[in-house]
């Protein structure tokens, strides 16, 4: 029993690190490389969609979801490993590369980077999937979404730090030392593989997507996710151009944002374990909506306050559309069902990062901040649809 416990203790642990090396990559693209293409000279338009463009990896999620689940005979775990060296490299090959003289090829070895993440992502979930129960999902969700927006914190305030003295090359370099260091913890992990394995991957999959479950939240979770895309990428941005925030003070701005996510997270996860995953988002929606369409009136000493709440009710939201997506996955097709998922809700995401930039030129930061607040409305509304049944905890 000790050490059944002690090998649970180190499998969340790595989860939460996999999810803190996510976090890293995660800073790079959506706080260190905007401000350094418009230093660079890049035109907001065009430093949005590069930095929305990293998410395409995350977006095609079920394909490497599908690969990991092809080849389930190895187990989830060479691929967590795989995928932390693929993010390691791609980094370090960003210390070489200057956007002015190719822009293609940096954005090319930064896609490569997420792909990596992507593979860690997909591997570490259906790791959780295969050895978790639906009583502890929220809790677990919670612990690795911590993991994730500490390692966006970390990024966004160290590696904007060591940007401003040293230089962007050298974030990079030391963001791909973090993530190769990270490695460890997988490579130590006991993982049981799965024996006598013979599945119809397809043919189960449709059978899920048919559930009306499923099939509610495949239109509800990219809805709900395109406020997030807007937010990631215009509110560092609206700091830099409408309130003059250094890349310094943006950094330890976004930072207090990520350690609202982290509050969040542990906070609601555990919640929505106790009161059910439907009524909490409900209430997180609302309370997001309000939020957004304020931002507008905000001046420099409010900003902060409403970027910090923000922070608390996105945390929780990704935290419980996350154990959500777990409770109604298929243990057998874990990496597959749940990929499918999270990745249409993270094309909501790419949509809204890719066009934050467009709307900021044609309508102003005051309107896209609405549209980002209404946006949310549809789902809300589709929610009350979702029938849950709440399972208590022993």
């Amino acid at each position: 029993m000790h050490a059944e416990q002690t090998n649970k203790i180190l499998q969340y642990t790595t989860f939460i690190s996999q999810y803190f090396s996510e976090g890293i990559q995660l800073s790079i693209a959506t706080v260190i490389i905007p401000i350094y293409l418009i230093e660079k000279g890049y035109s907001i338009q065009i430093t949005t969609i590069v930095a929305g463009l990293v998410m395409i990896p995350w977006t095609i999620k079920f394909i490497f979801g599908w690969f990991v689940d092809r080849f389930q005979k190895l187990g989830r775990k060479p691929f967590v490993i795989y995928g932390g060296i693929i993010s390691s490299i791609s980094l370090f090959l960003l210390t070489f590369i200057d956007p002015t003289f190719s822009l293609i090829l940096f954005q090319i070895i930064l896609i490569m980077g997420h792909c990596g993440v992507s593979l860690i992502d997909v591997s570490v979930d259906s790791w959780a999937i295969e050895t978790t129960t639906k009583t502890e999902r929220g809790k677990l969700n919670g612990m690795m979404m911590s993991g994730l927006f500490l390692g966006l914190a970390t990024g966004a305030s160290s590696l904007s730090y060591i940007a401003n003295q040293y230089g962007y090359p050298s974030s990079f370099l030391i963001a791909s030392i973090a993530i190769a260091a990270l490695i460890i913890l997988p490579l130590i992990t006991p993982y049981i593989k799965q024996t006598n394995i013979k599945q119809d991957i397809h043919k189960i999959l449709i059978k899920e997507c048919k559930k009306n479950k499923t099939t509610l939240l495949l239109i509800i979770l990219p809805i709900i996710s395109i406020n997030s895309g807007i937010l990631t990428l215009a509110i560092p941005l609206f700091l830099k151009m409408q309130f003059t925030f250094t890349i310094a003070s943006i950094g330890f701005t976004t930072t207090i944002f990520t350690i609202g996510r982290i509050i969040g997270s542990l906070l609601f996860g555990t919640i929505s374990d106790t009161y059910g995953r439907k009524q909490t988002l409900i209430t997180i929606i609302i309370a997001t909506i309000l939020l957004t369409i304020l931002i507008p009136s905000s001046n420099e000493q409010t900003i902060i306050p409403i970027y910090a709440t923000l922070g608390v009710l996105n945390g929780a939201l990704f935290t419980i559309l996350l154990a959500l997506c777990m409770d109604i996955t298929n243990k057998k097709i874990g990496a597959t069902e749940f990929s499918i998922l999270i990745s249409v809700m993270n094309l909501g995401e790419l949509l809204g990062e890719t066009t934050s930039g467009s709307l900021i030129a044609t309508i102003g930061f005051n309107k896209m901040f609405l549209f980002a607040g209404w946006i949310m409305g549809p789902g809300l509304l589709l929610f009350i649809f979702y029938k849950e049944k709440i399972q208590k905890t022993t």
